[in-house]
């Protein structure tokens, strides 16, 4: 397509009414703001890692007993005012990130989960964000700094690894050094999806081998 060179008539949908399965022990209130889970299942919005916001609901609805989509929420998408802190007019169209589910926040979060985008602000605690627009809206980090991870290979095991991080996820691996004891050789070194670091070492430990892993990351 080219750029327009005459008036055109754009297509529109008014915003409009989604129902949606609840998760399973959720319990959403009406007017909160809503977001589906890794399941697509509607849960109240937090700053909780993979979730992405849909809307407010339009109803309160208890799935607190329930199995995940054994009851379902009607959410609409829209422009809503909810709270917040420390707002002034230069906020106006800025990314607003999820704090709780009814609350915003536009400085980074653990999570930096998308509620949406400011488009009016009332005063220093409220503010009118377009909700249900974190789906494939990302917020980018760019700083970057580096993180060590304590990686521990047990005597008898060939490999060992640290928790996830979400932190990490995307980082790339910037070297390795020993804490303590090393017996063996290592035979790789890898970062995991889940942003967890795996130690395997060329045969198996004869005690614990403990290690730091250098990550690079992006921290915003």
């Amino acid at each position: 397509m080219s750029a327009l060179t005459a008036d055109r008539k754009t297509p529109y949908r008014e915003d409009i009414t989604y129902s949606i399965g609840v998760a399973g022990a959720s319990k959403i209130f009406a007017g909160s703001i809503v977001a589906i889970n890794s399941s697509g299942y509607a849960v109240p919005a937090s700053d909780t890692a993979g979730l992405r916001v849909i809307g407010r609901a339009e109803e309160q609805v208890d799935n607190s007993a329930g199995a995940n989509g054994d009851k379902s929420v009607l959410v609409r998408k829209g422009v809503y005012k909810v709270a917040s802190s420390g707002l002034t007019i230069a906020d106006v169209g800025k990314v607003a990130l999820v704090s709780d589910d009814q609350t915003i926040s536009i400085l980074d979060t653990t999570n930096n989960i998308v509620a949406g985008v400011i488009e009016a602000i009332d005063s220093a605690t409220e503010a009118w964000v377009r909700l249900g627009l974190s789906i494939g809206v990302r917020v980018v980090k760019t700083s970057l700094s580096y993180k060590a991870v304590a990686v521990t290979v047990a005597a008898s095991a060939t490999s060992g690894s640290s928790a996830a991080d979400a932190d990490l996820e995307g980082g790339e691996i910037l070297g390795i050094y020993s804490t303590g004891n090393q017996d063996q050789l290592i035979d790789s070194v890898v970062r995991n999806a889940d942003g967890s670091v795996t130690v395997t070492l060329a045969v198996a430990a004869v005690a614990n081998n403990t290690f730091k892993v250098v990550v690079l990351r992006a921290t915003g």
